[in-house]
């Protein structure tokens, strides 16, 4: 039914900005890591997370999930987006 169309698509869309947000938070810390190790394994998760997130991008009829981080100075005011789906 349409309702429960309407309830996946947004739940779809909660689970990719929940990975979107653990991709963003992962980078941010892999760039304050002092110890390179770590920050490669927190790499390795942001590249698991993305894999994540292009699984519900793929239900949600978009092409990639688009992860947006910008950093501030000295890896501050860091942010994470995805771009609006429009319904068809």
């Amino acid at each position: 039914s349409i309702d429960n169309d309407i309830v996946r698509k947004k739940q779809y869309e909660s689970y990719l900005d929940a990975e979107l947000e653990a991709a963003a938070m992962y980078e941010v810390l892999a760039e304050i890591e002092d110890n390179p190790e770590r920050a490669t394994i927190f790499r390795e998760l942001v590249t698991a997370e993305m894999r994540h997130a292009a699984r519900w991008a793929e239900k949600l009829g978009i092409d990639r999930p688009p992860l947006a981080i910008a950093a501030g100075d000295q890896g501050q005011n860091y942010a994470v987006g995805r771009a609006s789906v429009r319904d068809s």
